[in-house]
């Protein structure tokens, strides 16, 4: 990746992220919980509870889309976490 790639990219989550704070307090309530999936460059979207499926219209309506996704409503769309305890990591094996 060239550094004139890498600021576009900088340039672009920077308007993804611009774009929705702007939409993110007209939906909040009633999607939350539900992914915007937002075109960085044009500032179109679409929402939907899958973001494969958000993703999909976007891209349909747009196919020189960059995306940009996010979870309204929540900091972050995933939690990654590992095992509670050591006996969850554990995988028994039956000896049969």
């Amino acid at each position: 990746m060239t550094t004139k790639e890498a600021q576009a990219g900088r340039a672009e989550i920077a308007a993804g992220r611009a774009r929705f704070a702007e939409l993110c307090p007209l939906f909040e309530p009633e999607h939350a919980r539900q992914f915007i999936v937002i075109d960085a460059v044009s500032g179109d979207y679409a929402i939907d509870a899958n973001p494969a499926a958000a993703r999909q219209r976007l891209l349909a309506r747009r196919p020189d889309a960059r995306p940009f996704e996010k979870l309204i409503g929540r900091p972050a769309a995933f939690k990654m976490r590992g095992p509670r305890s050591i006996a969850d990591a554990i995988i028994p094996i039956s000896r049969e």
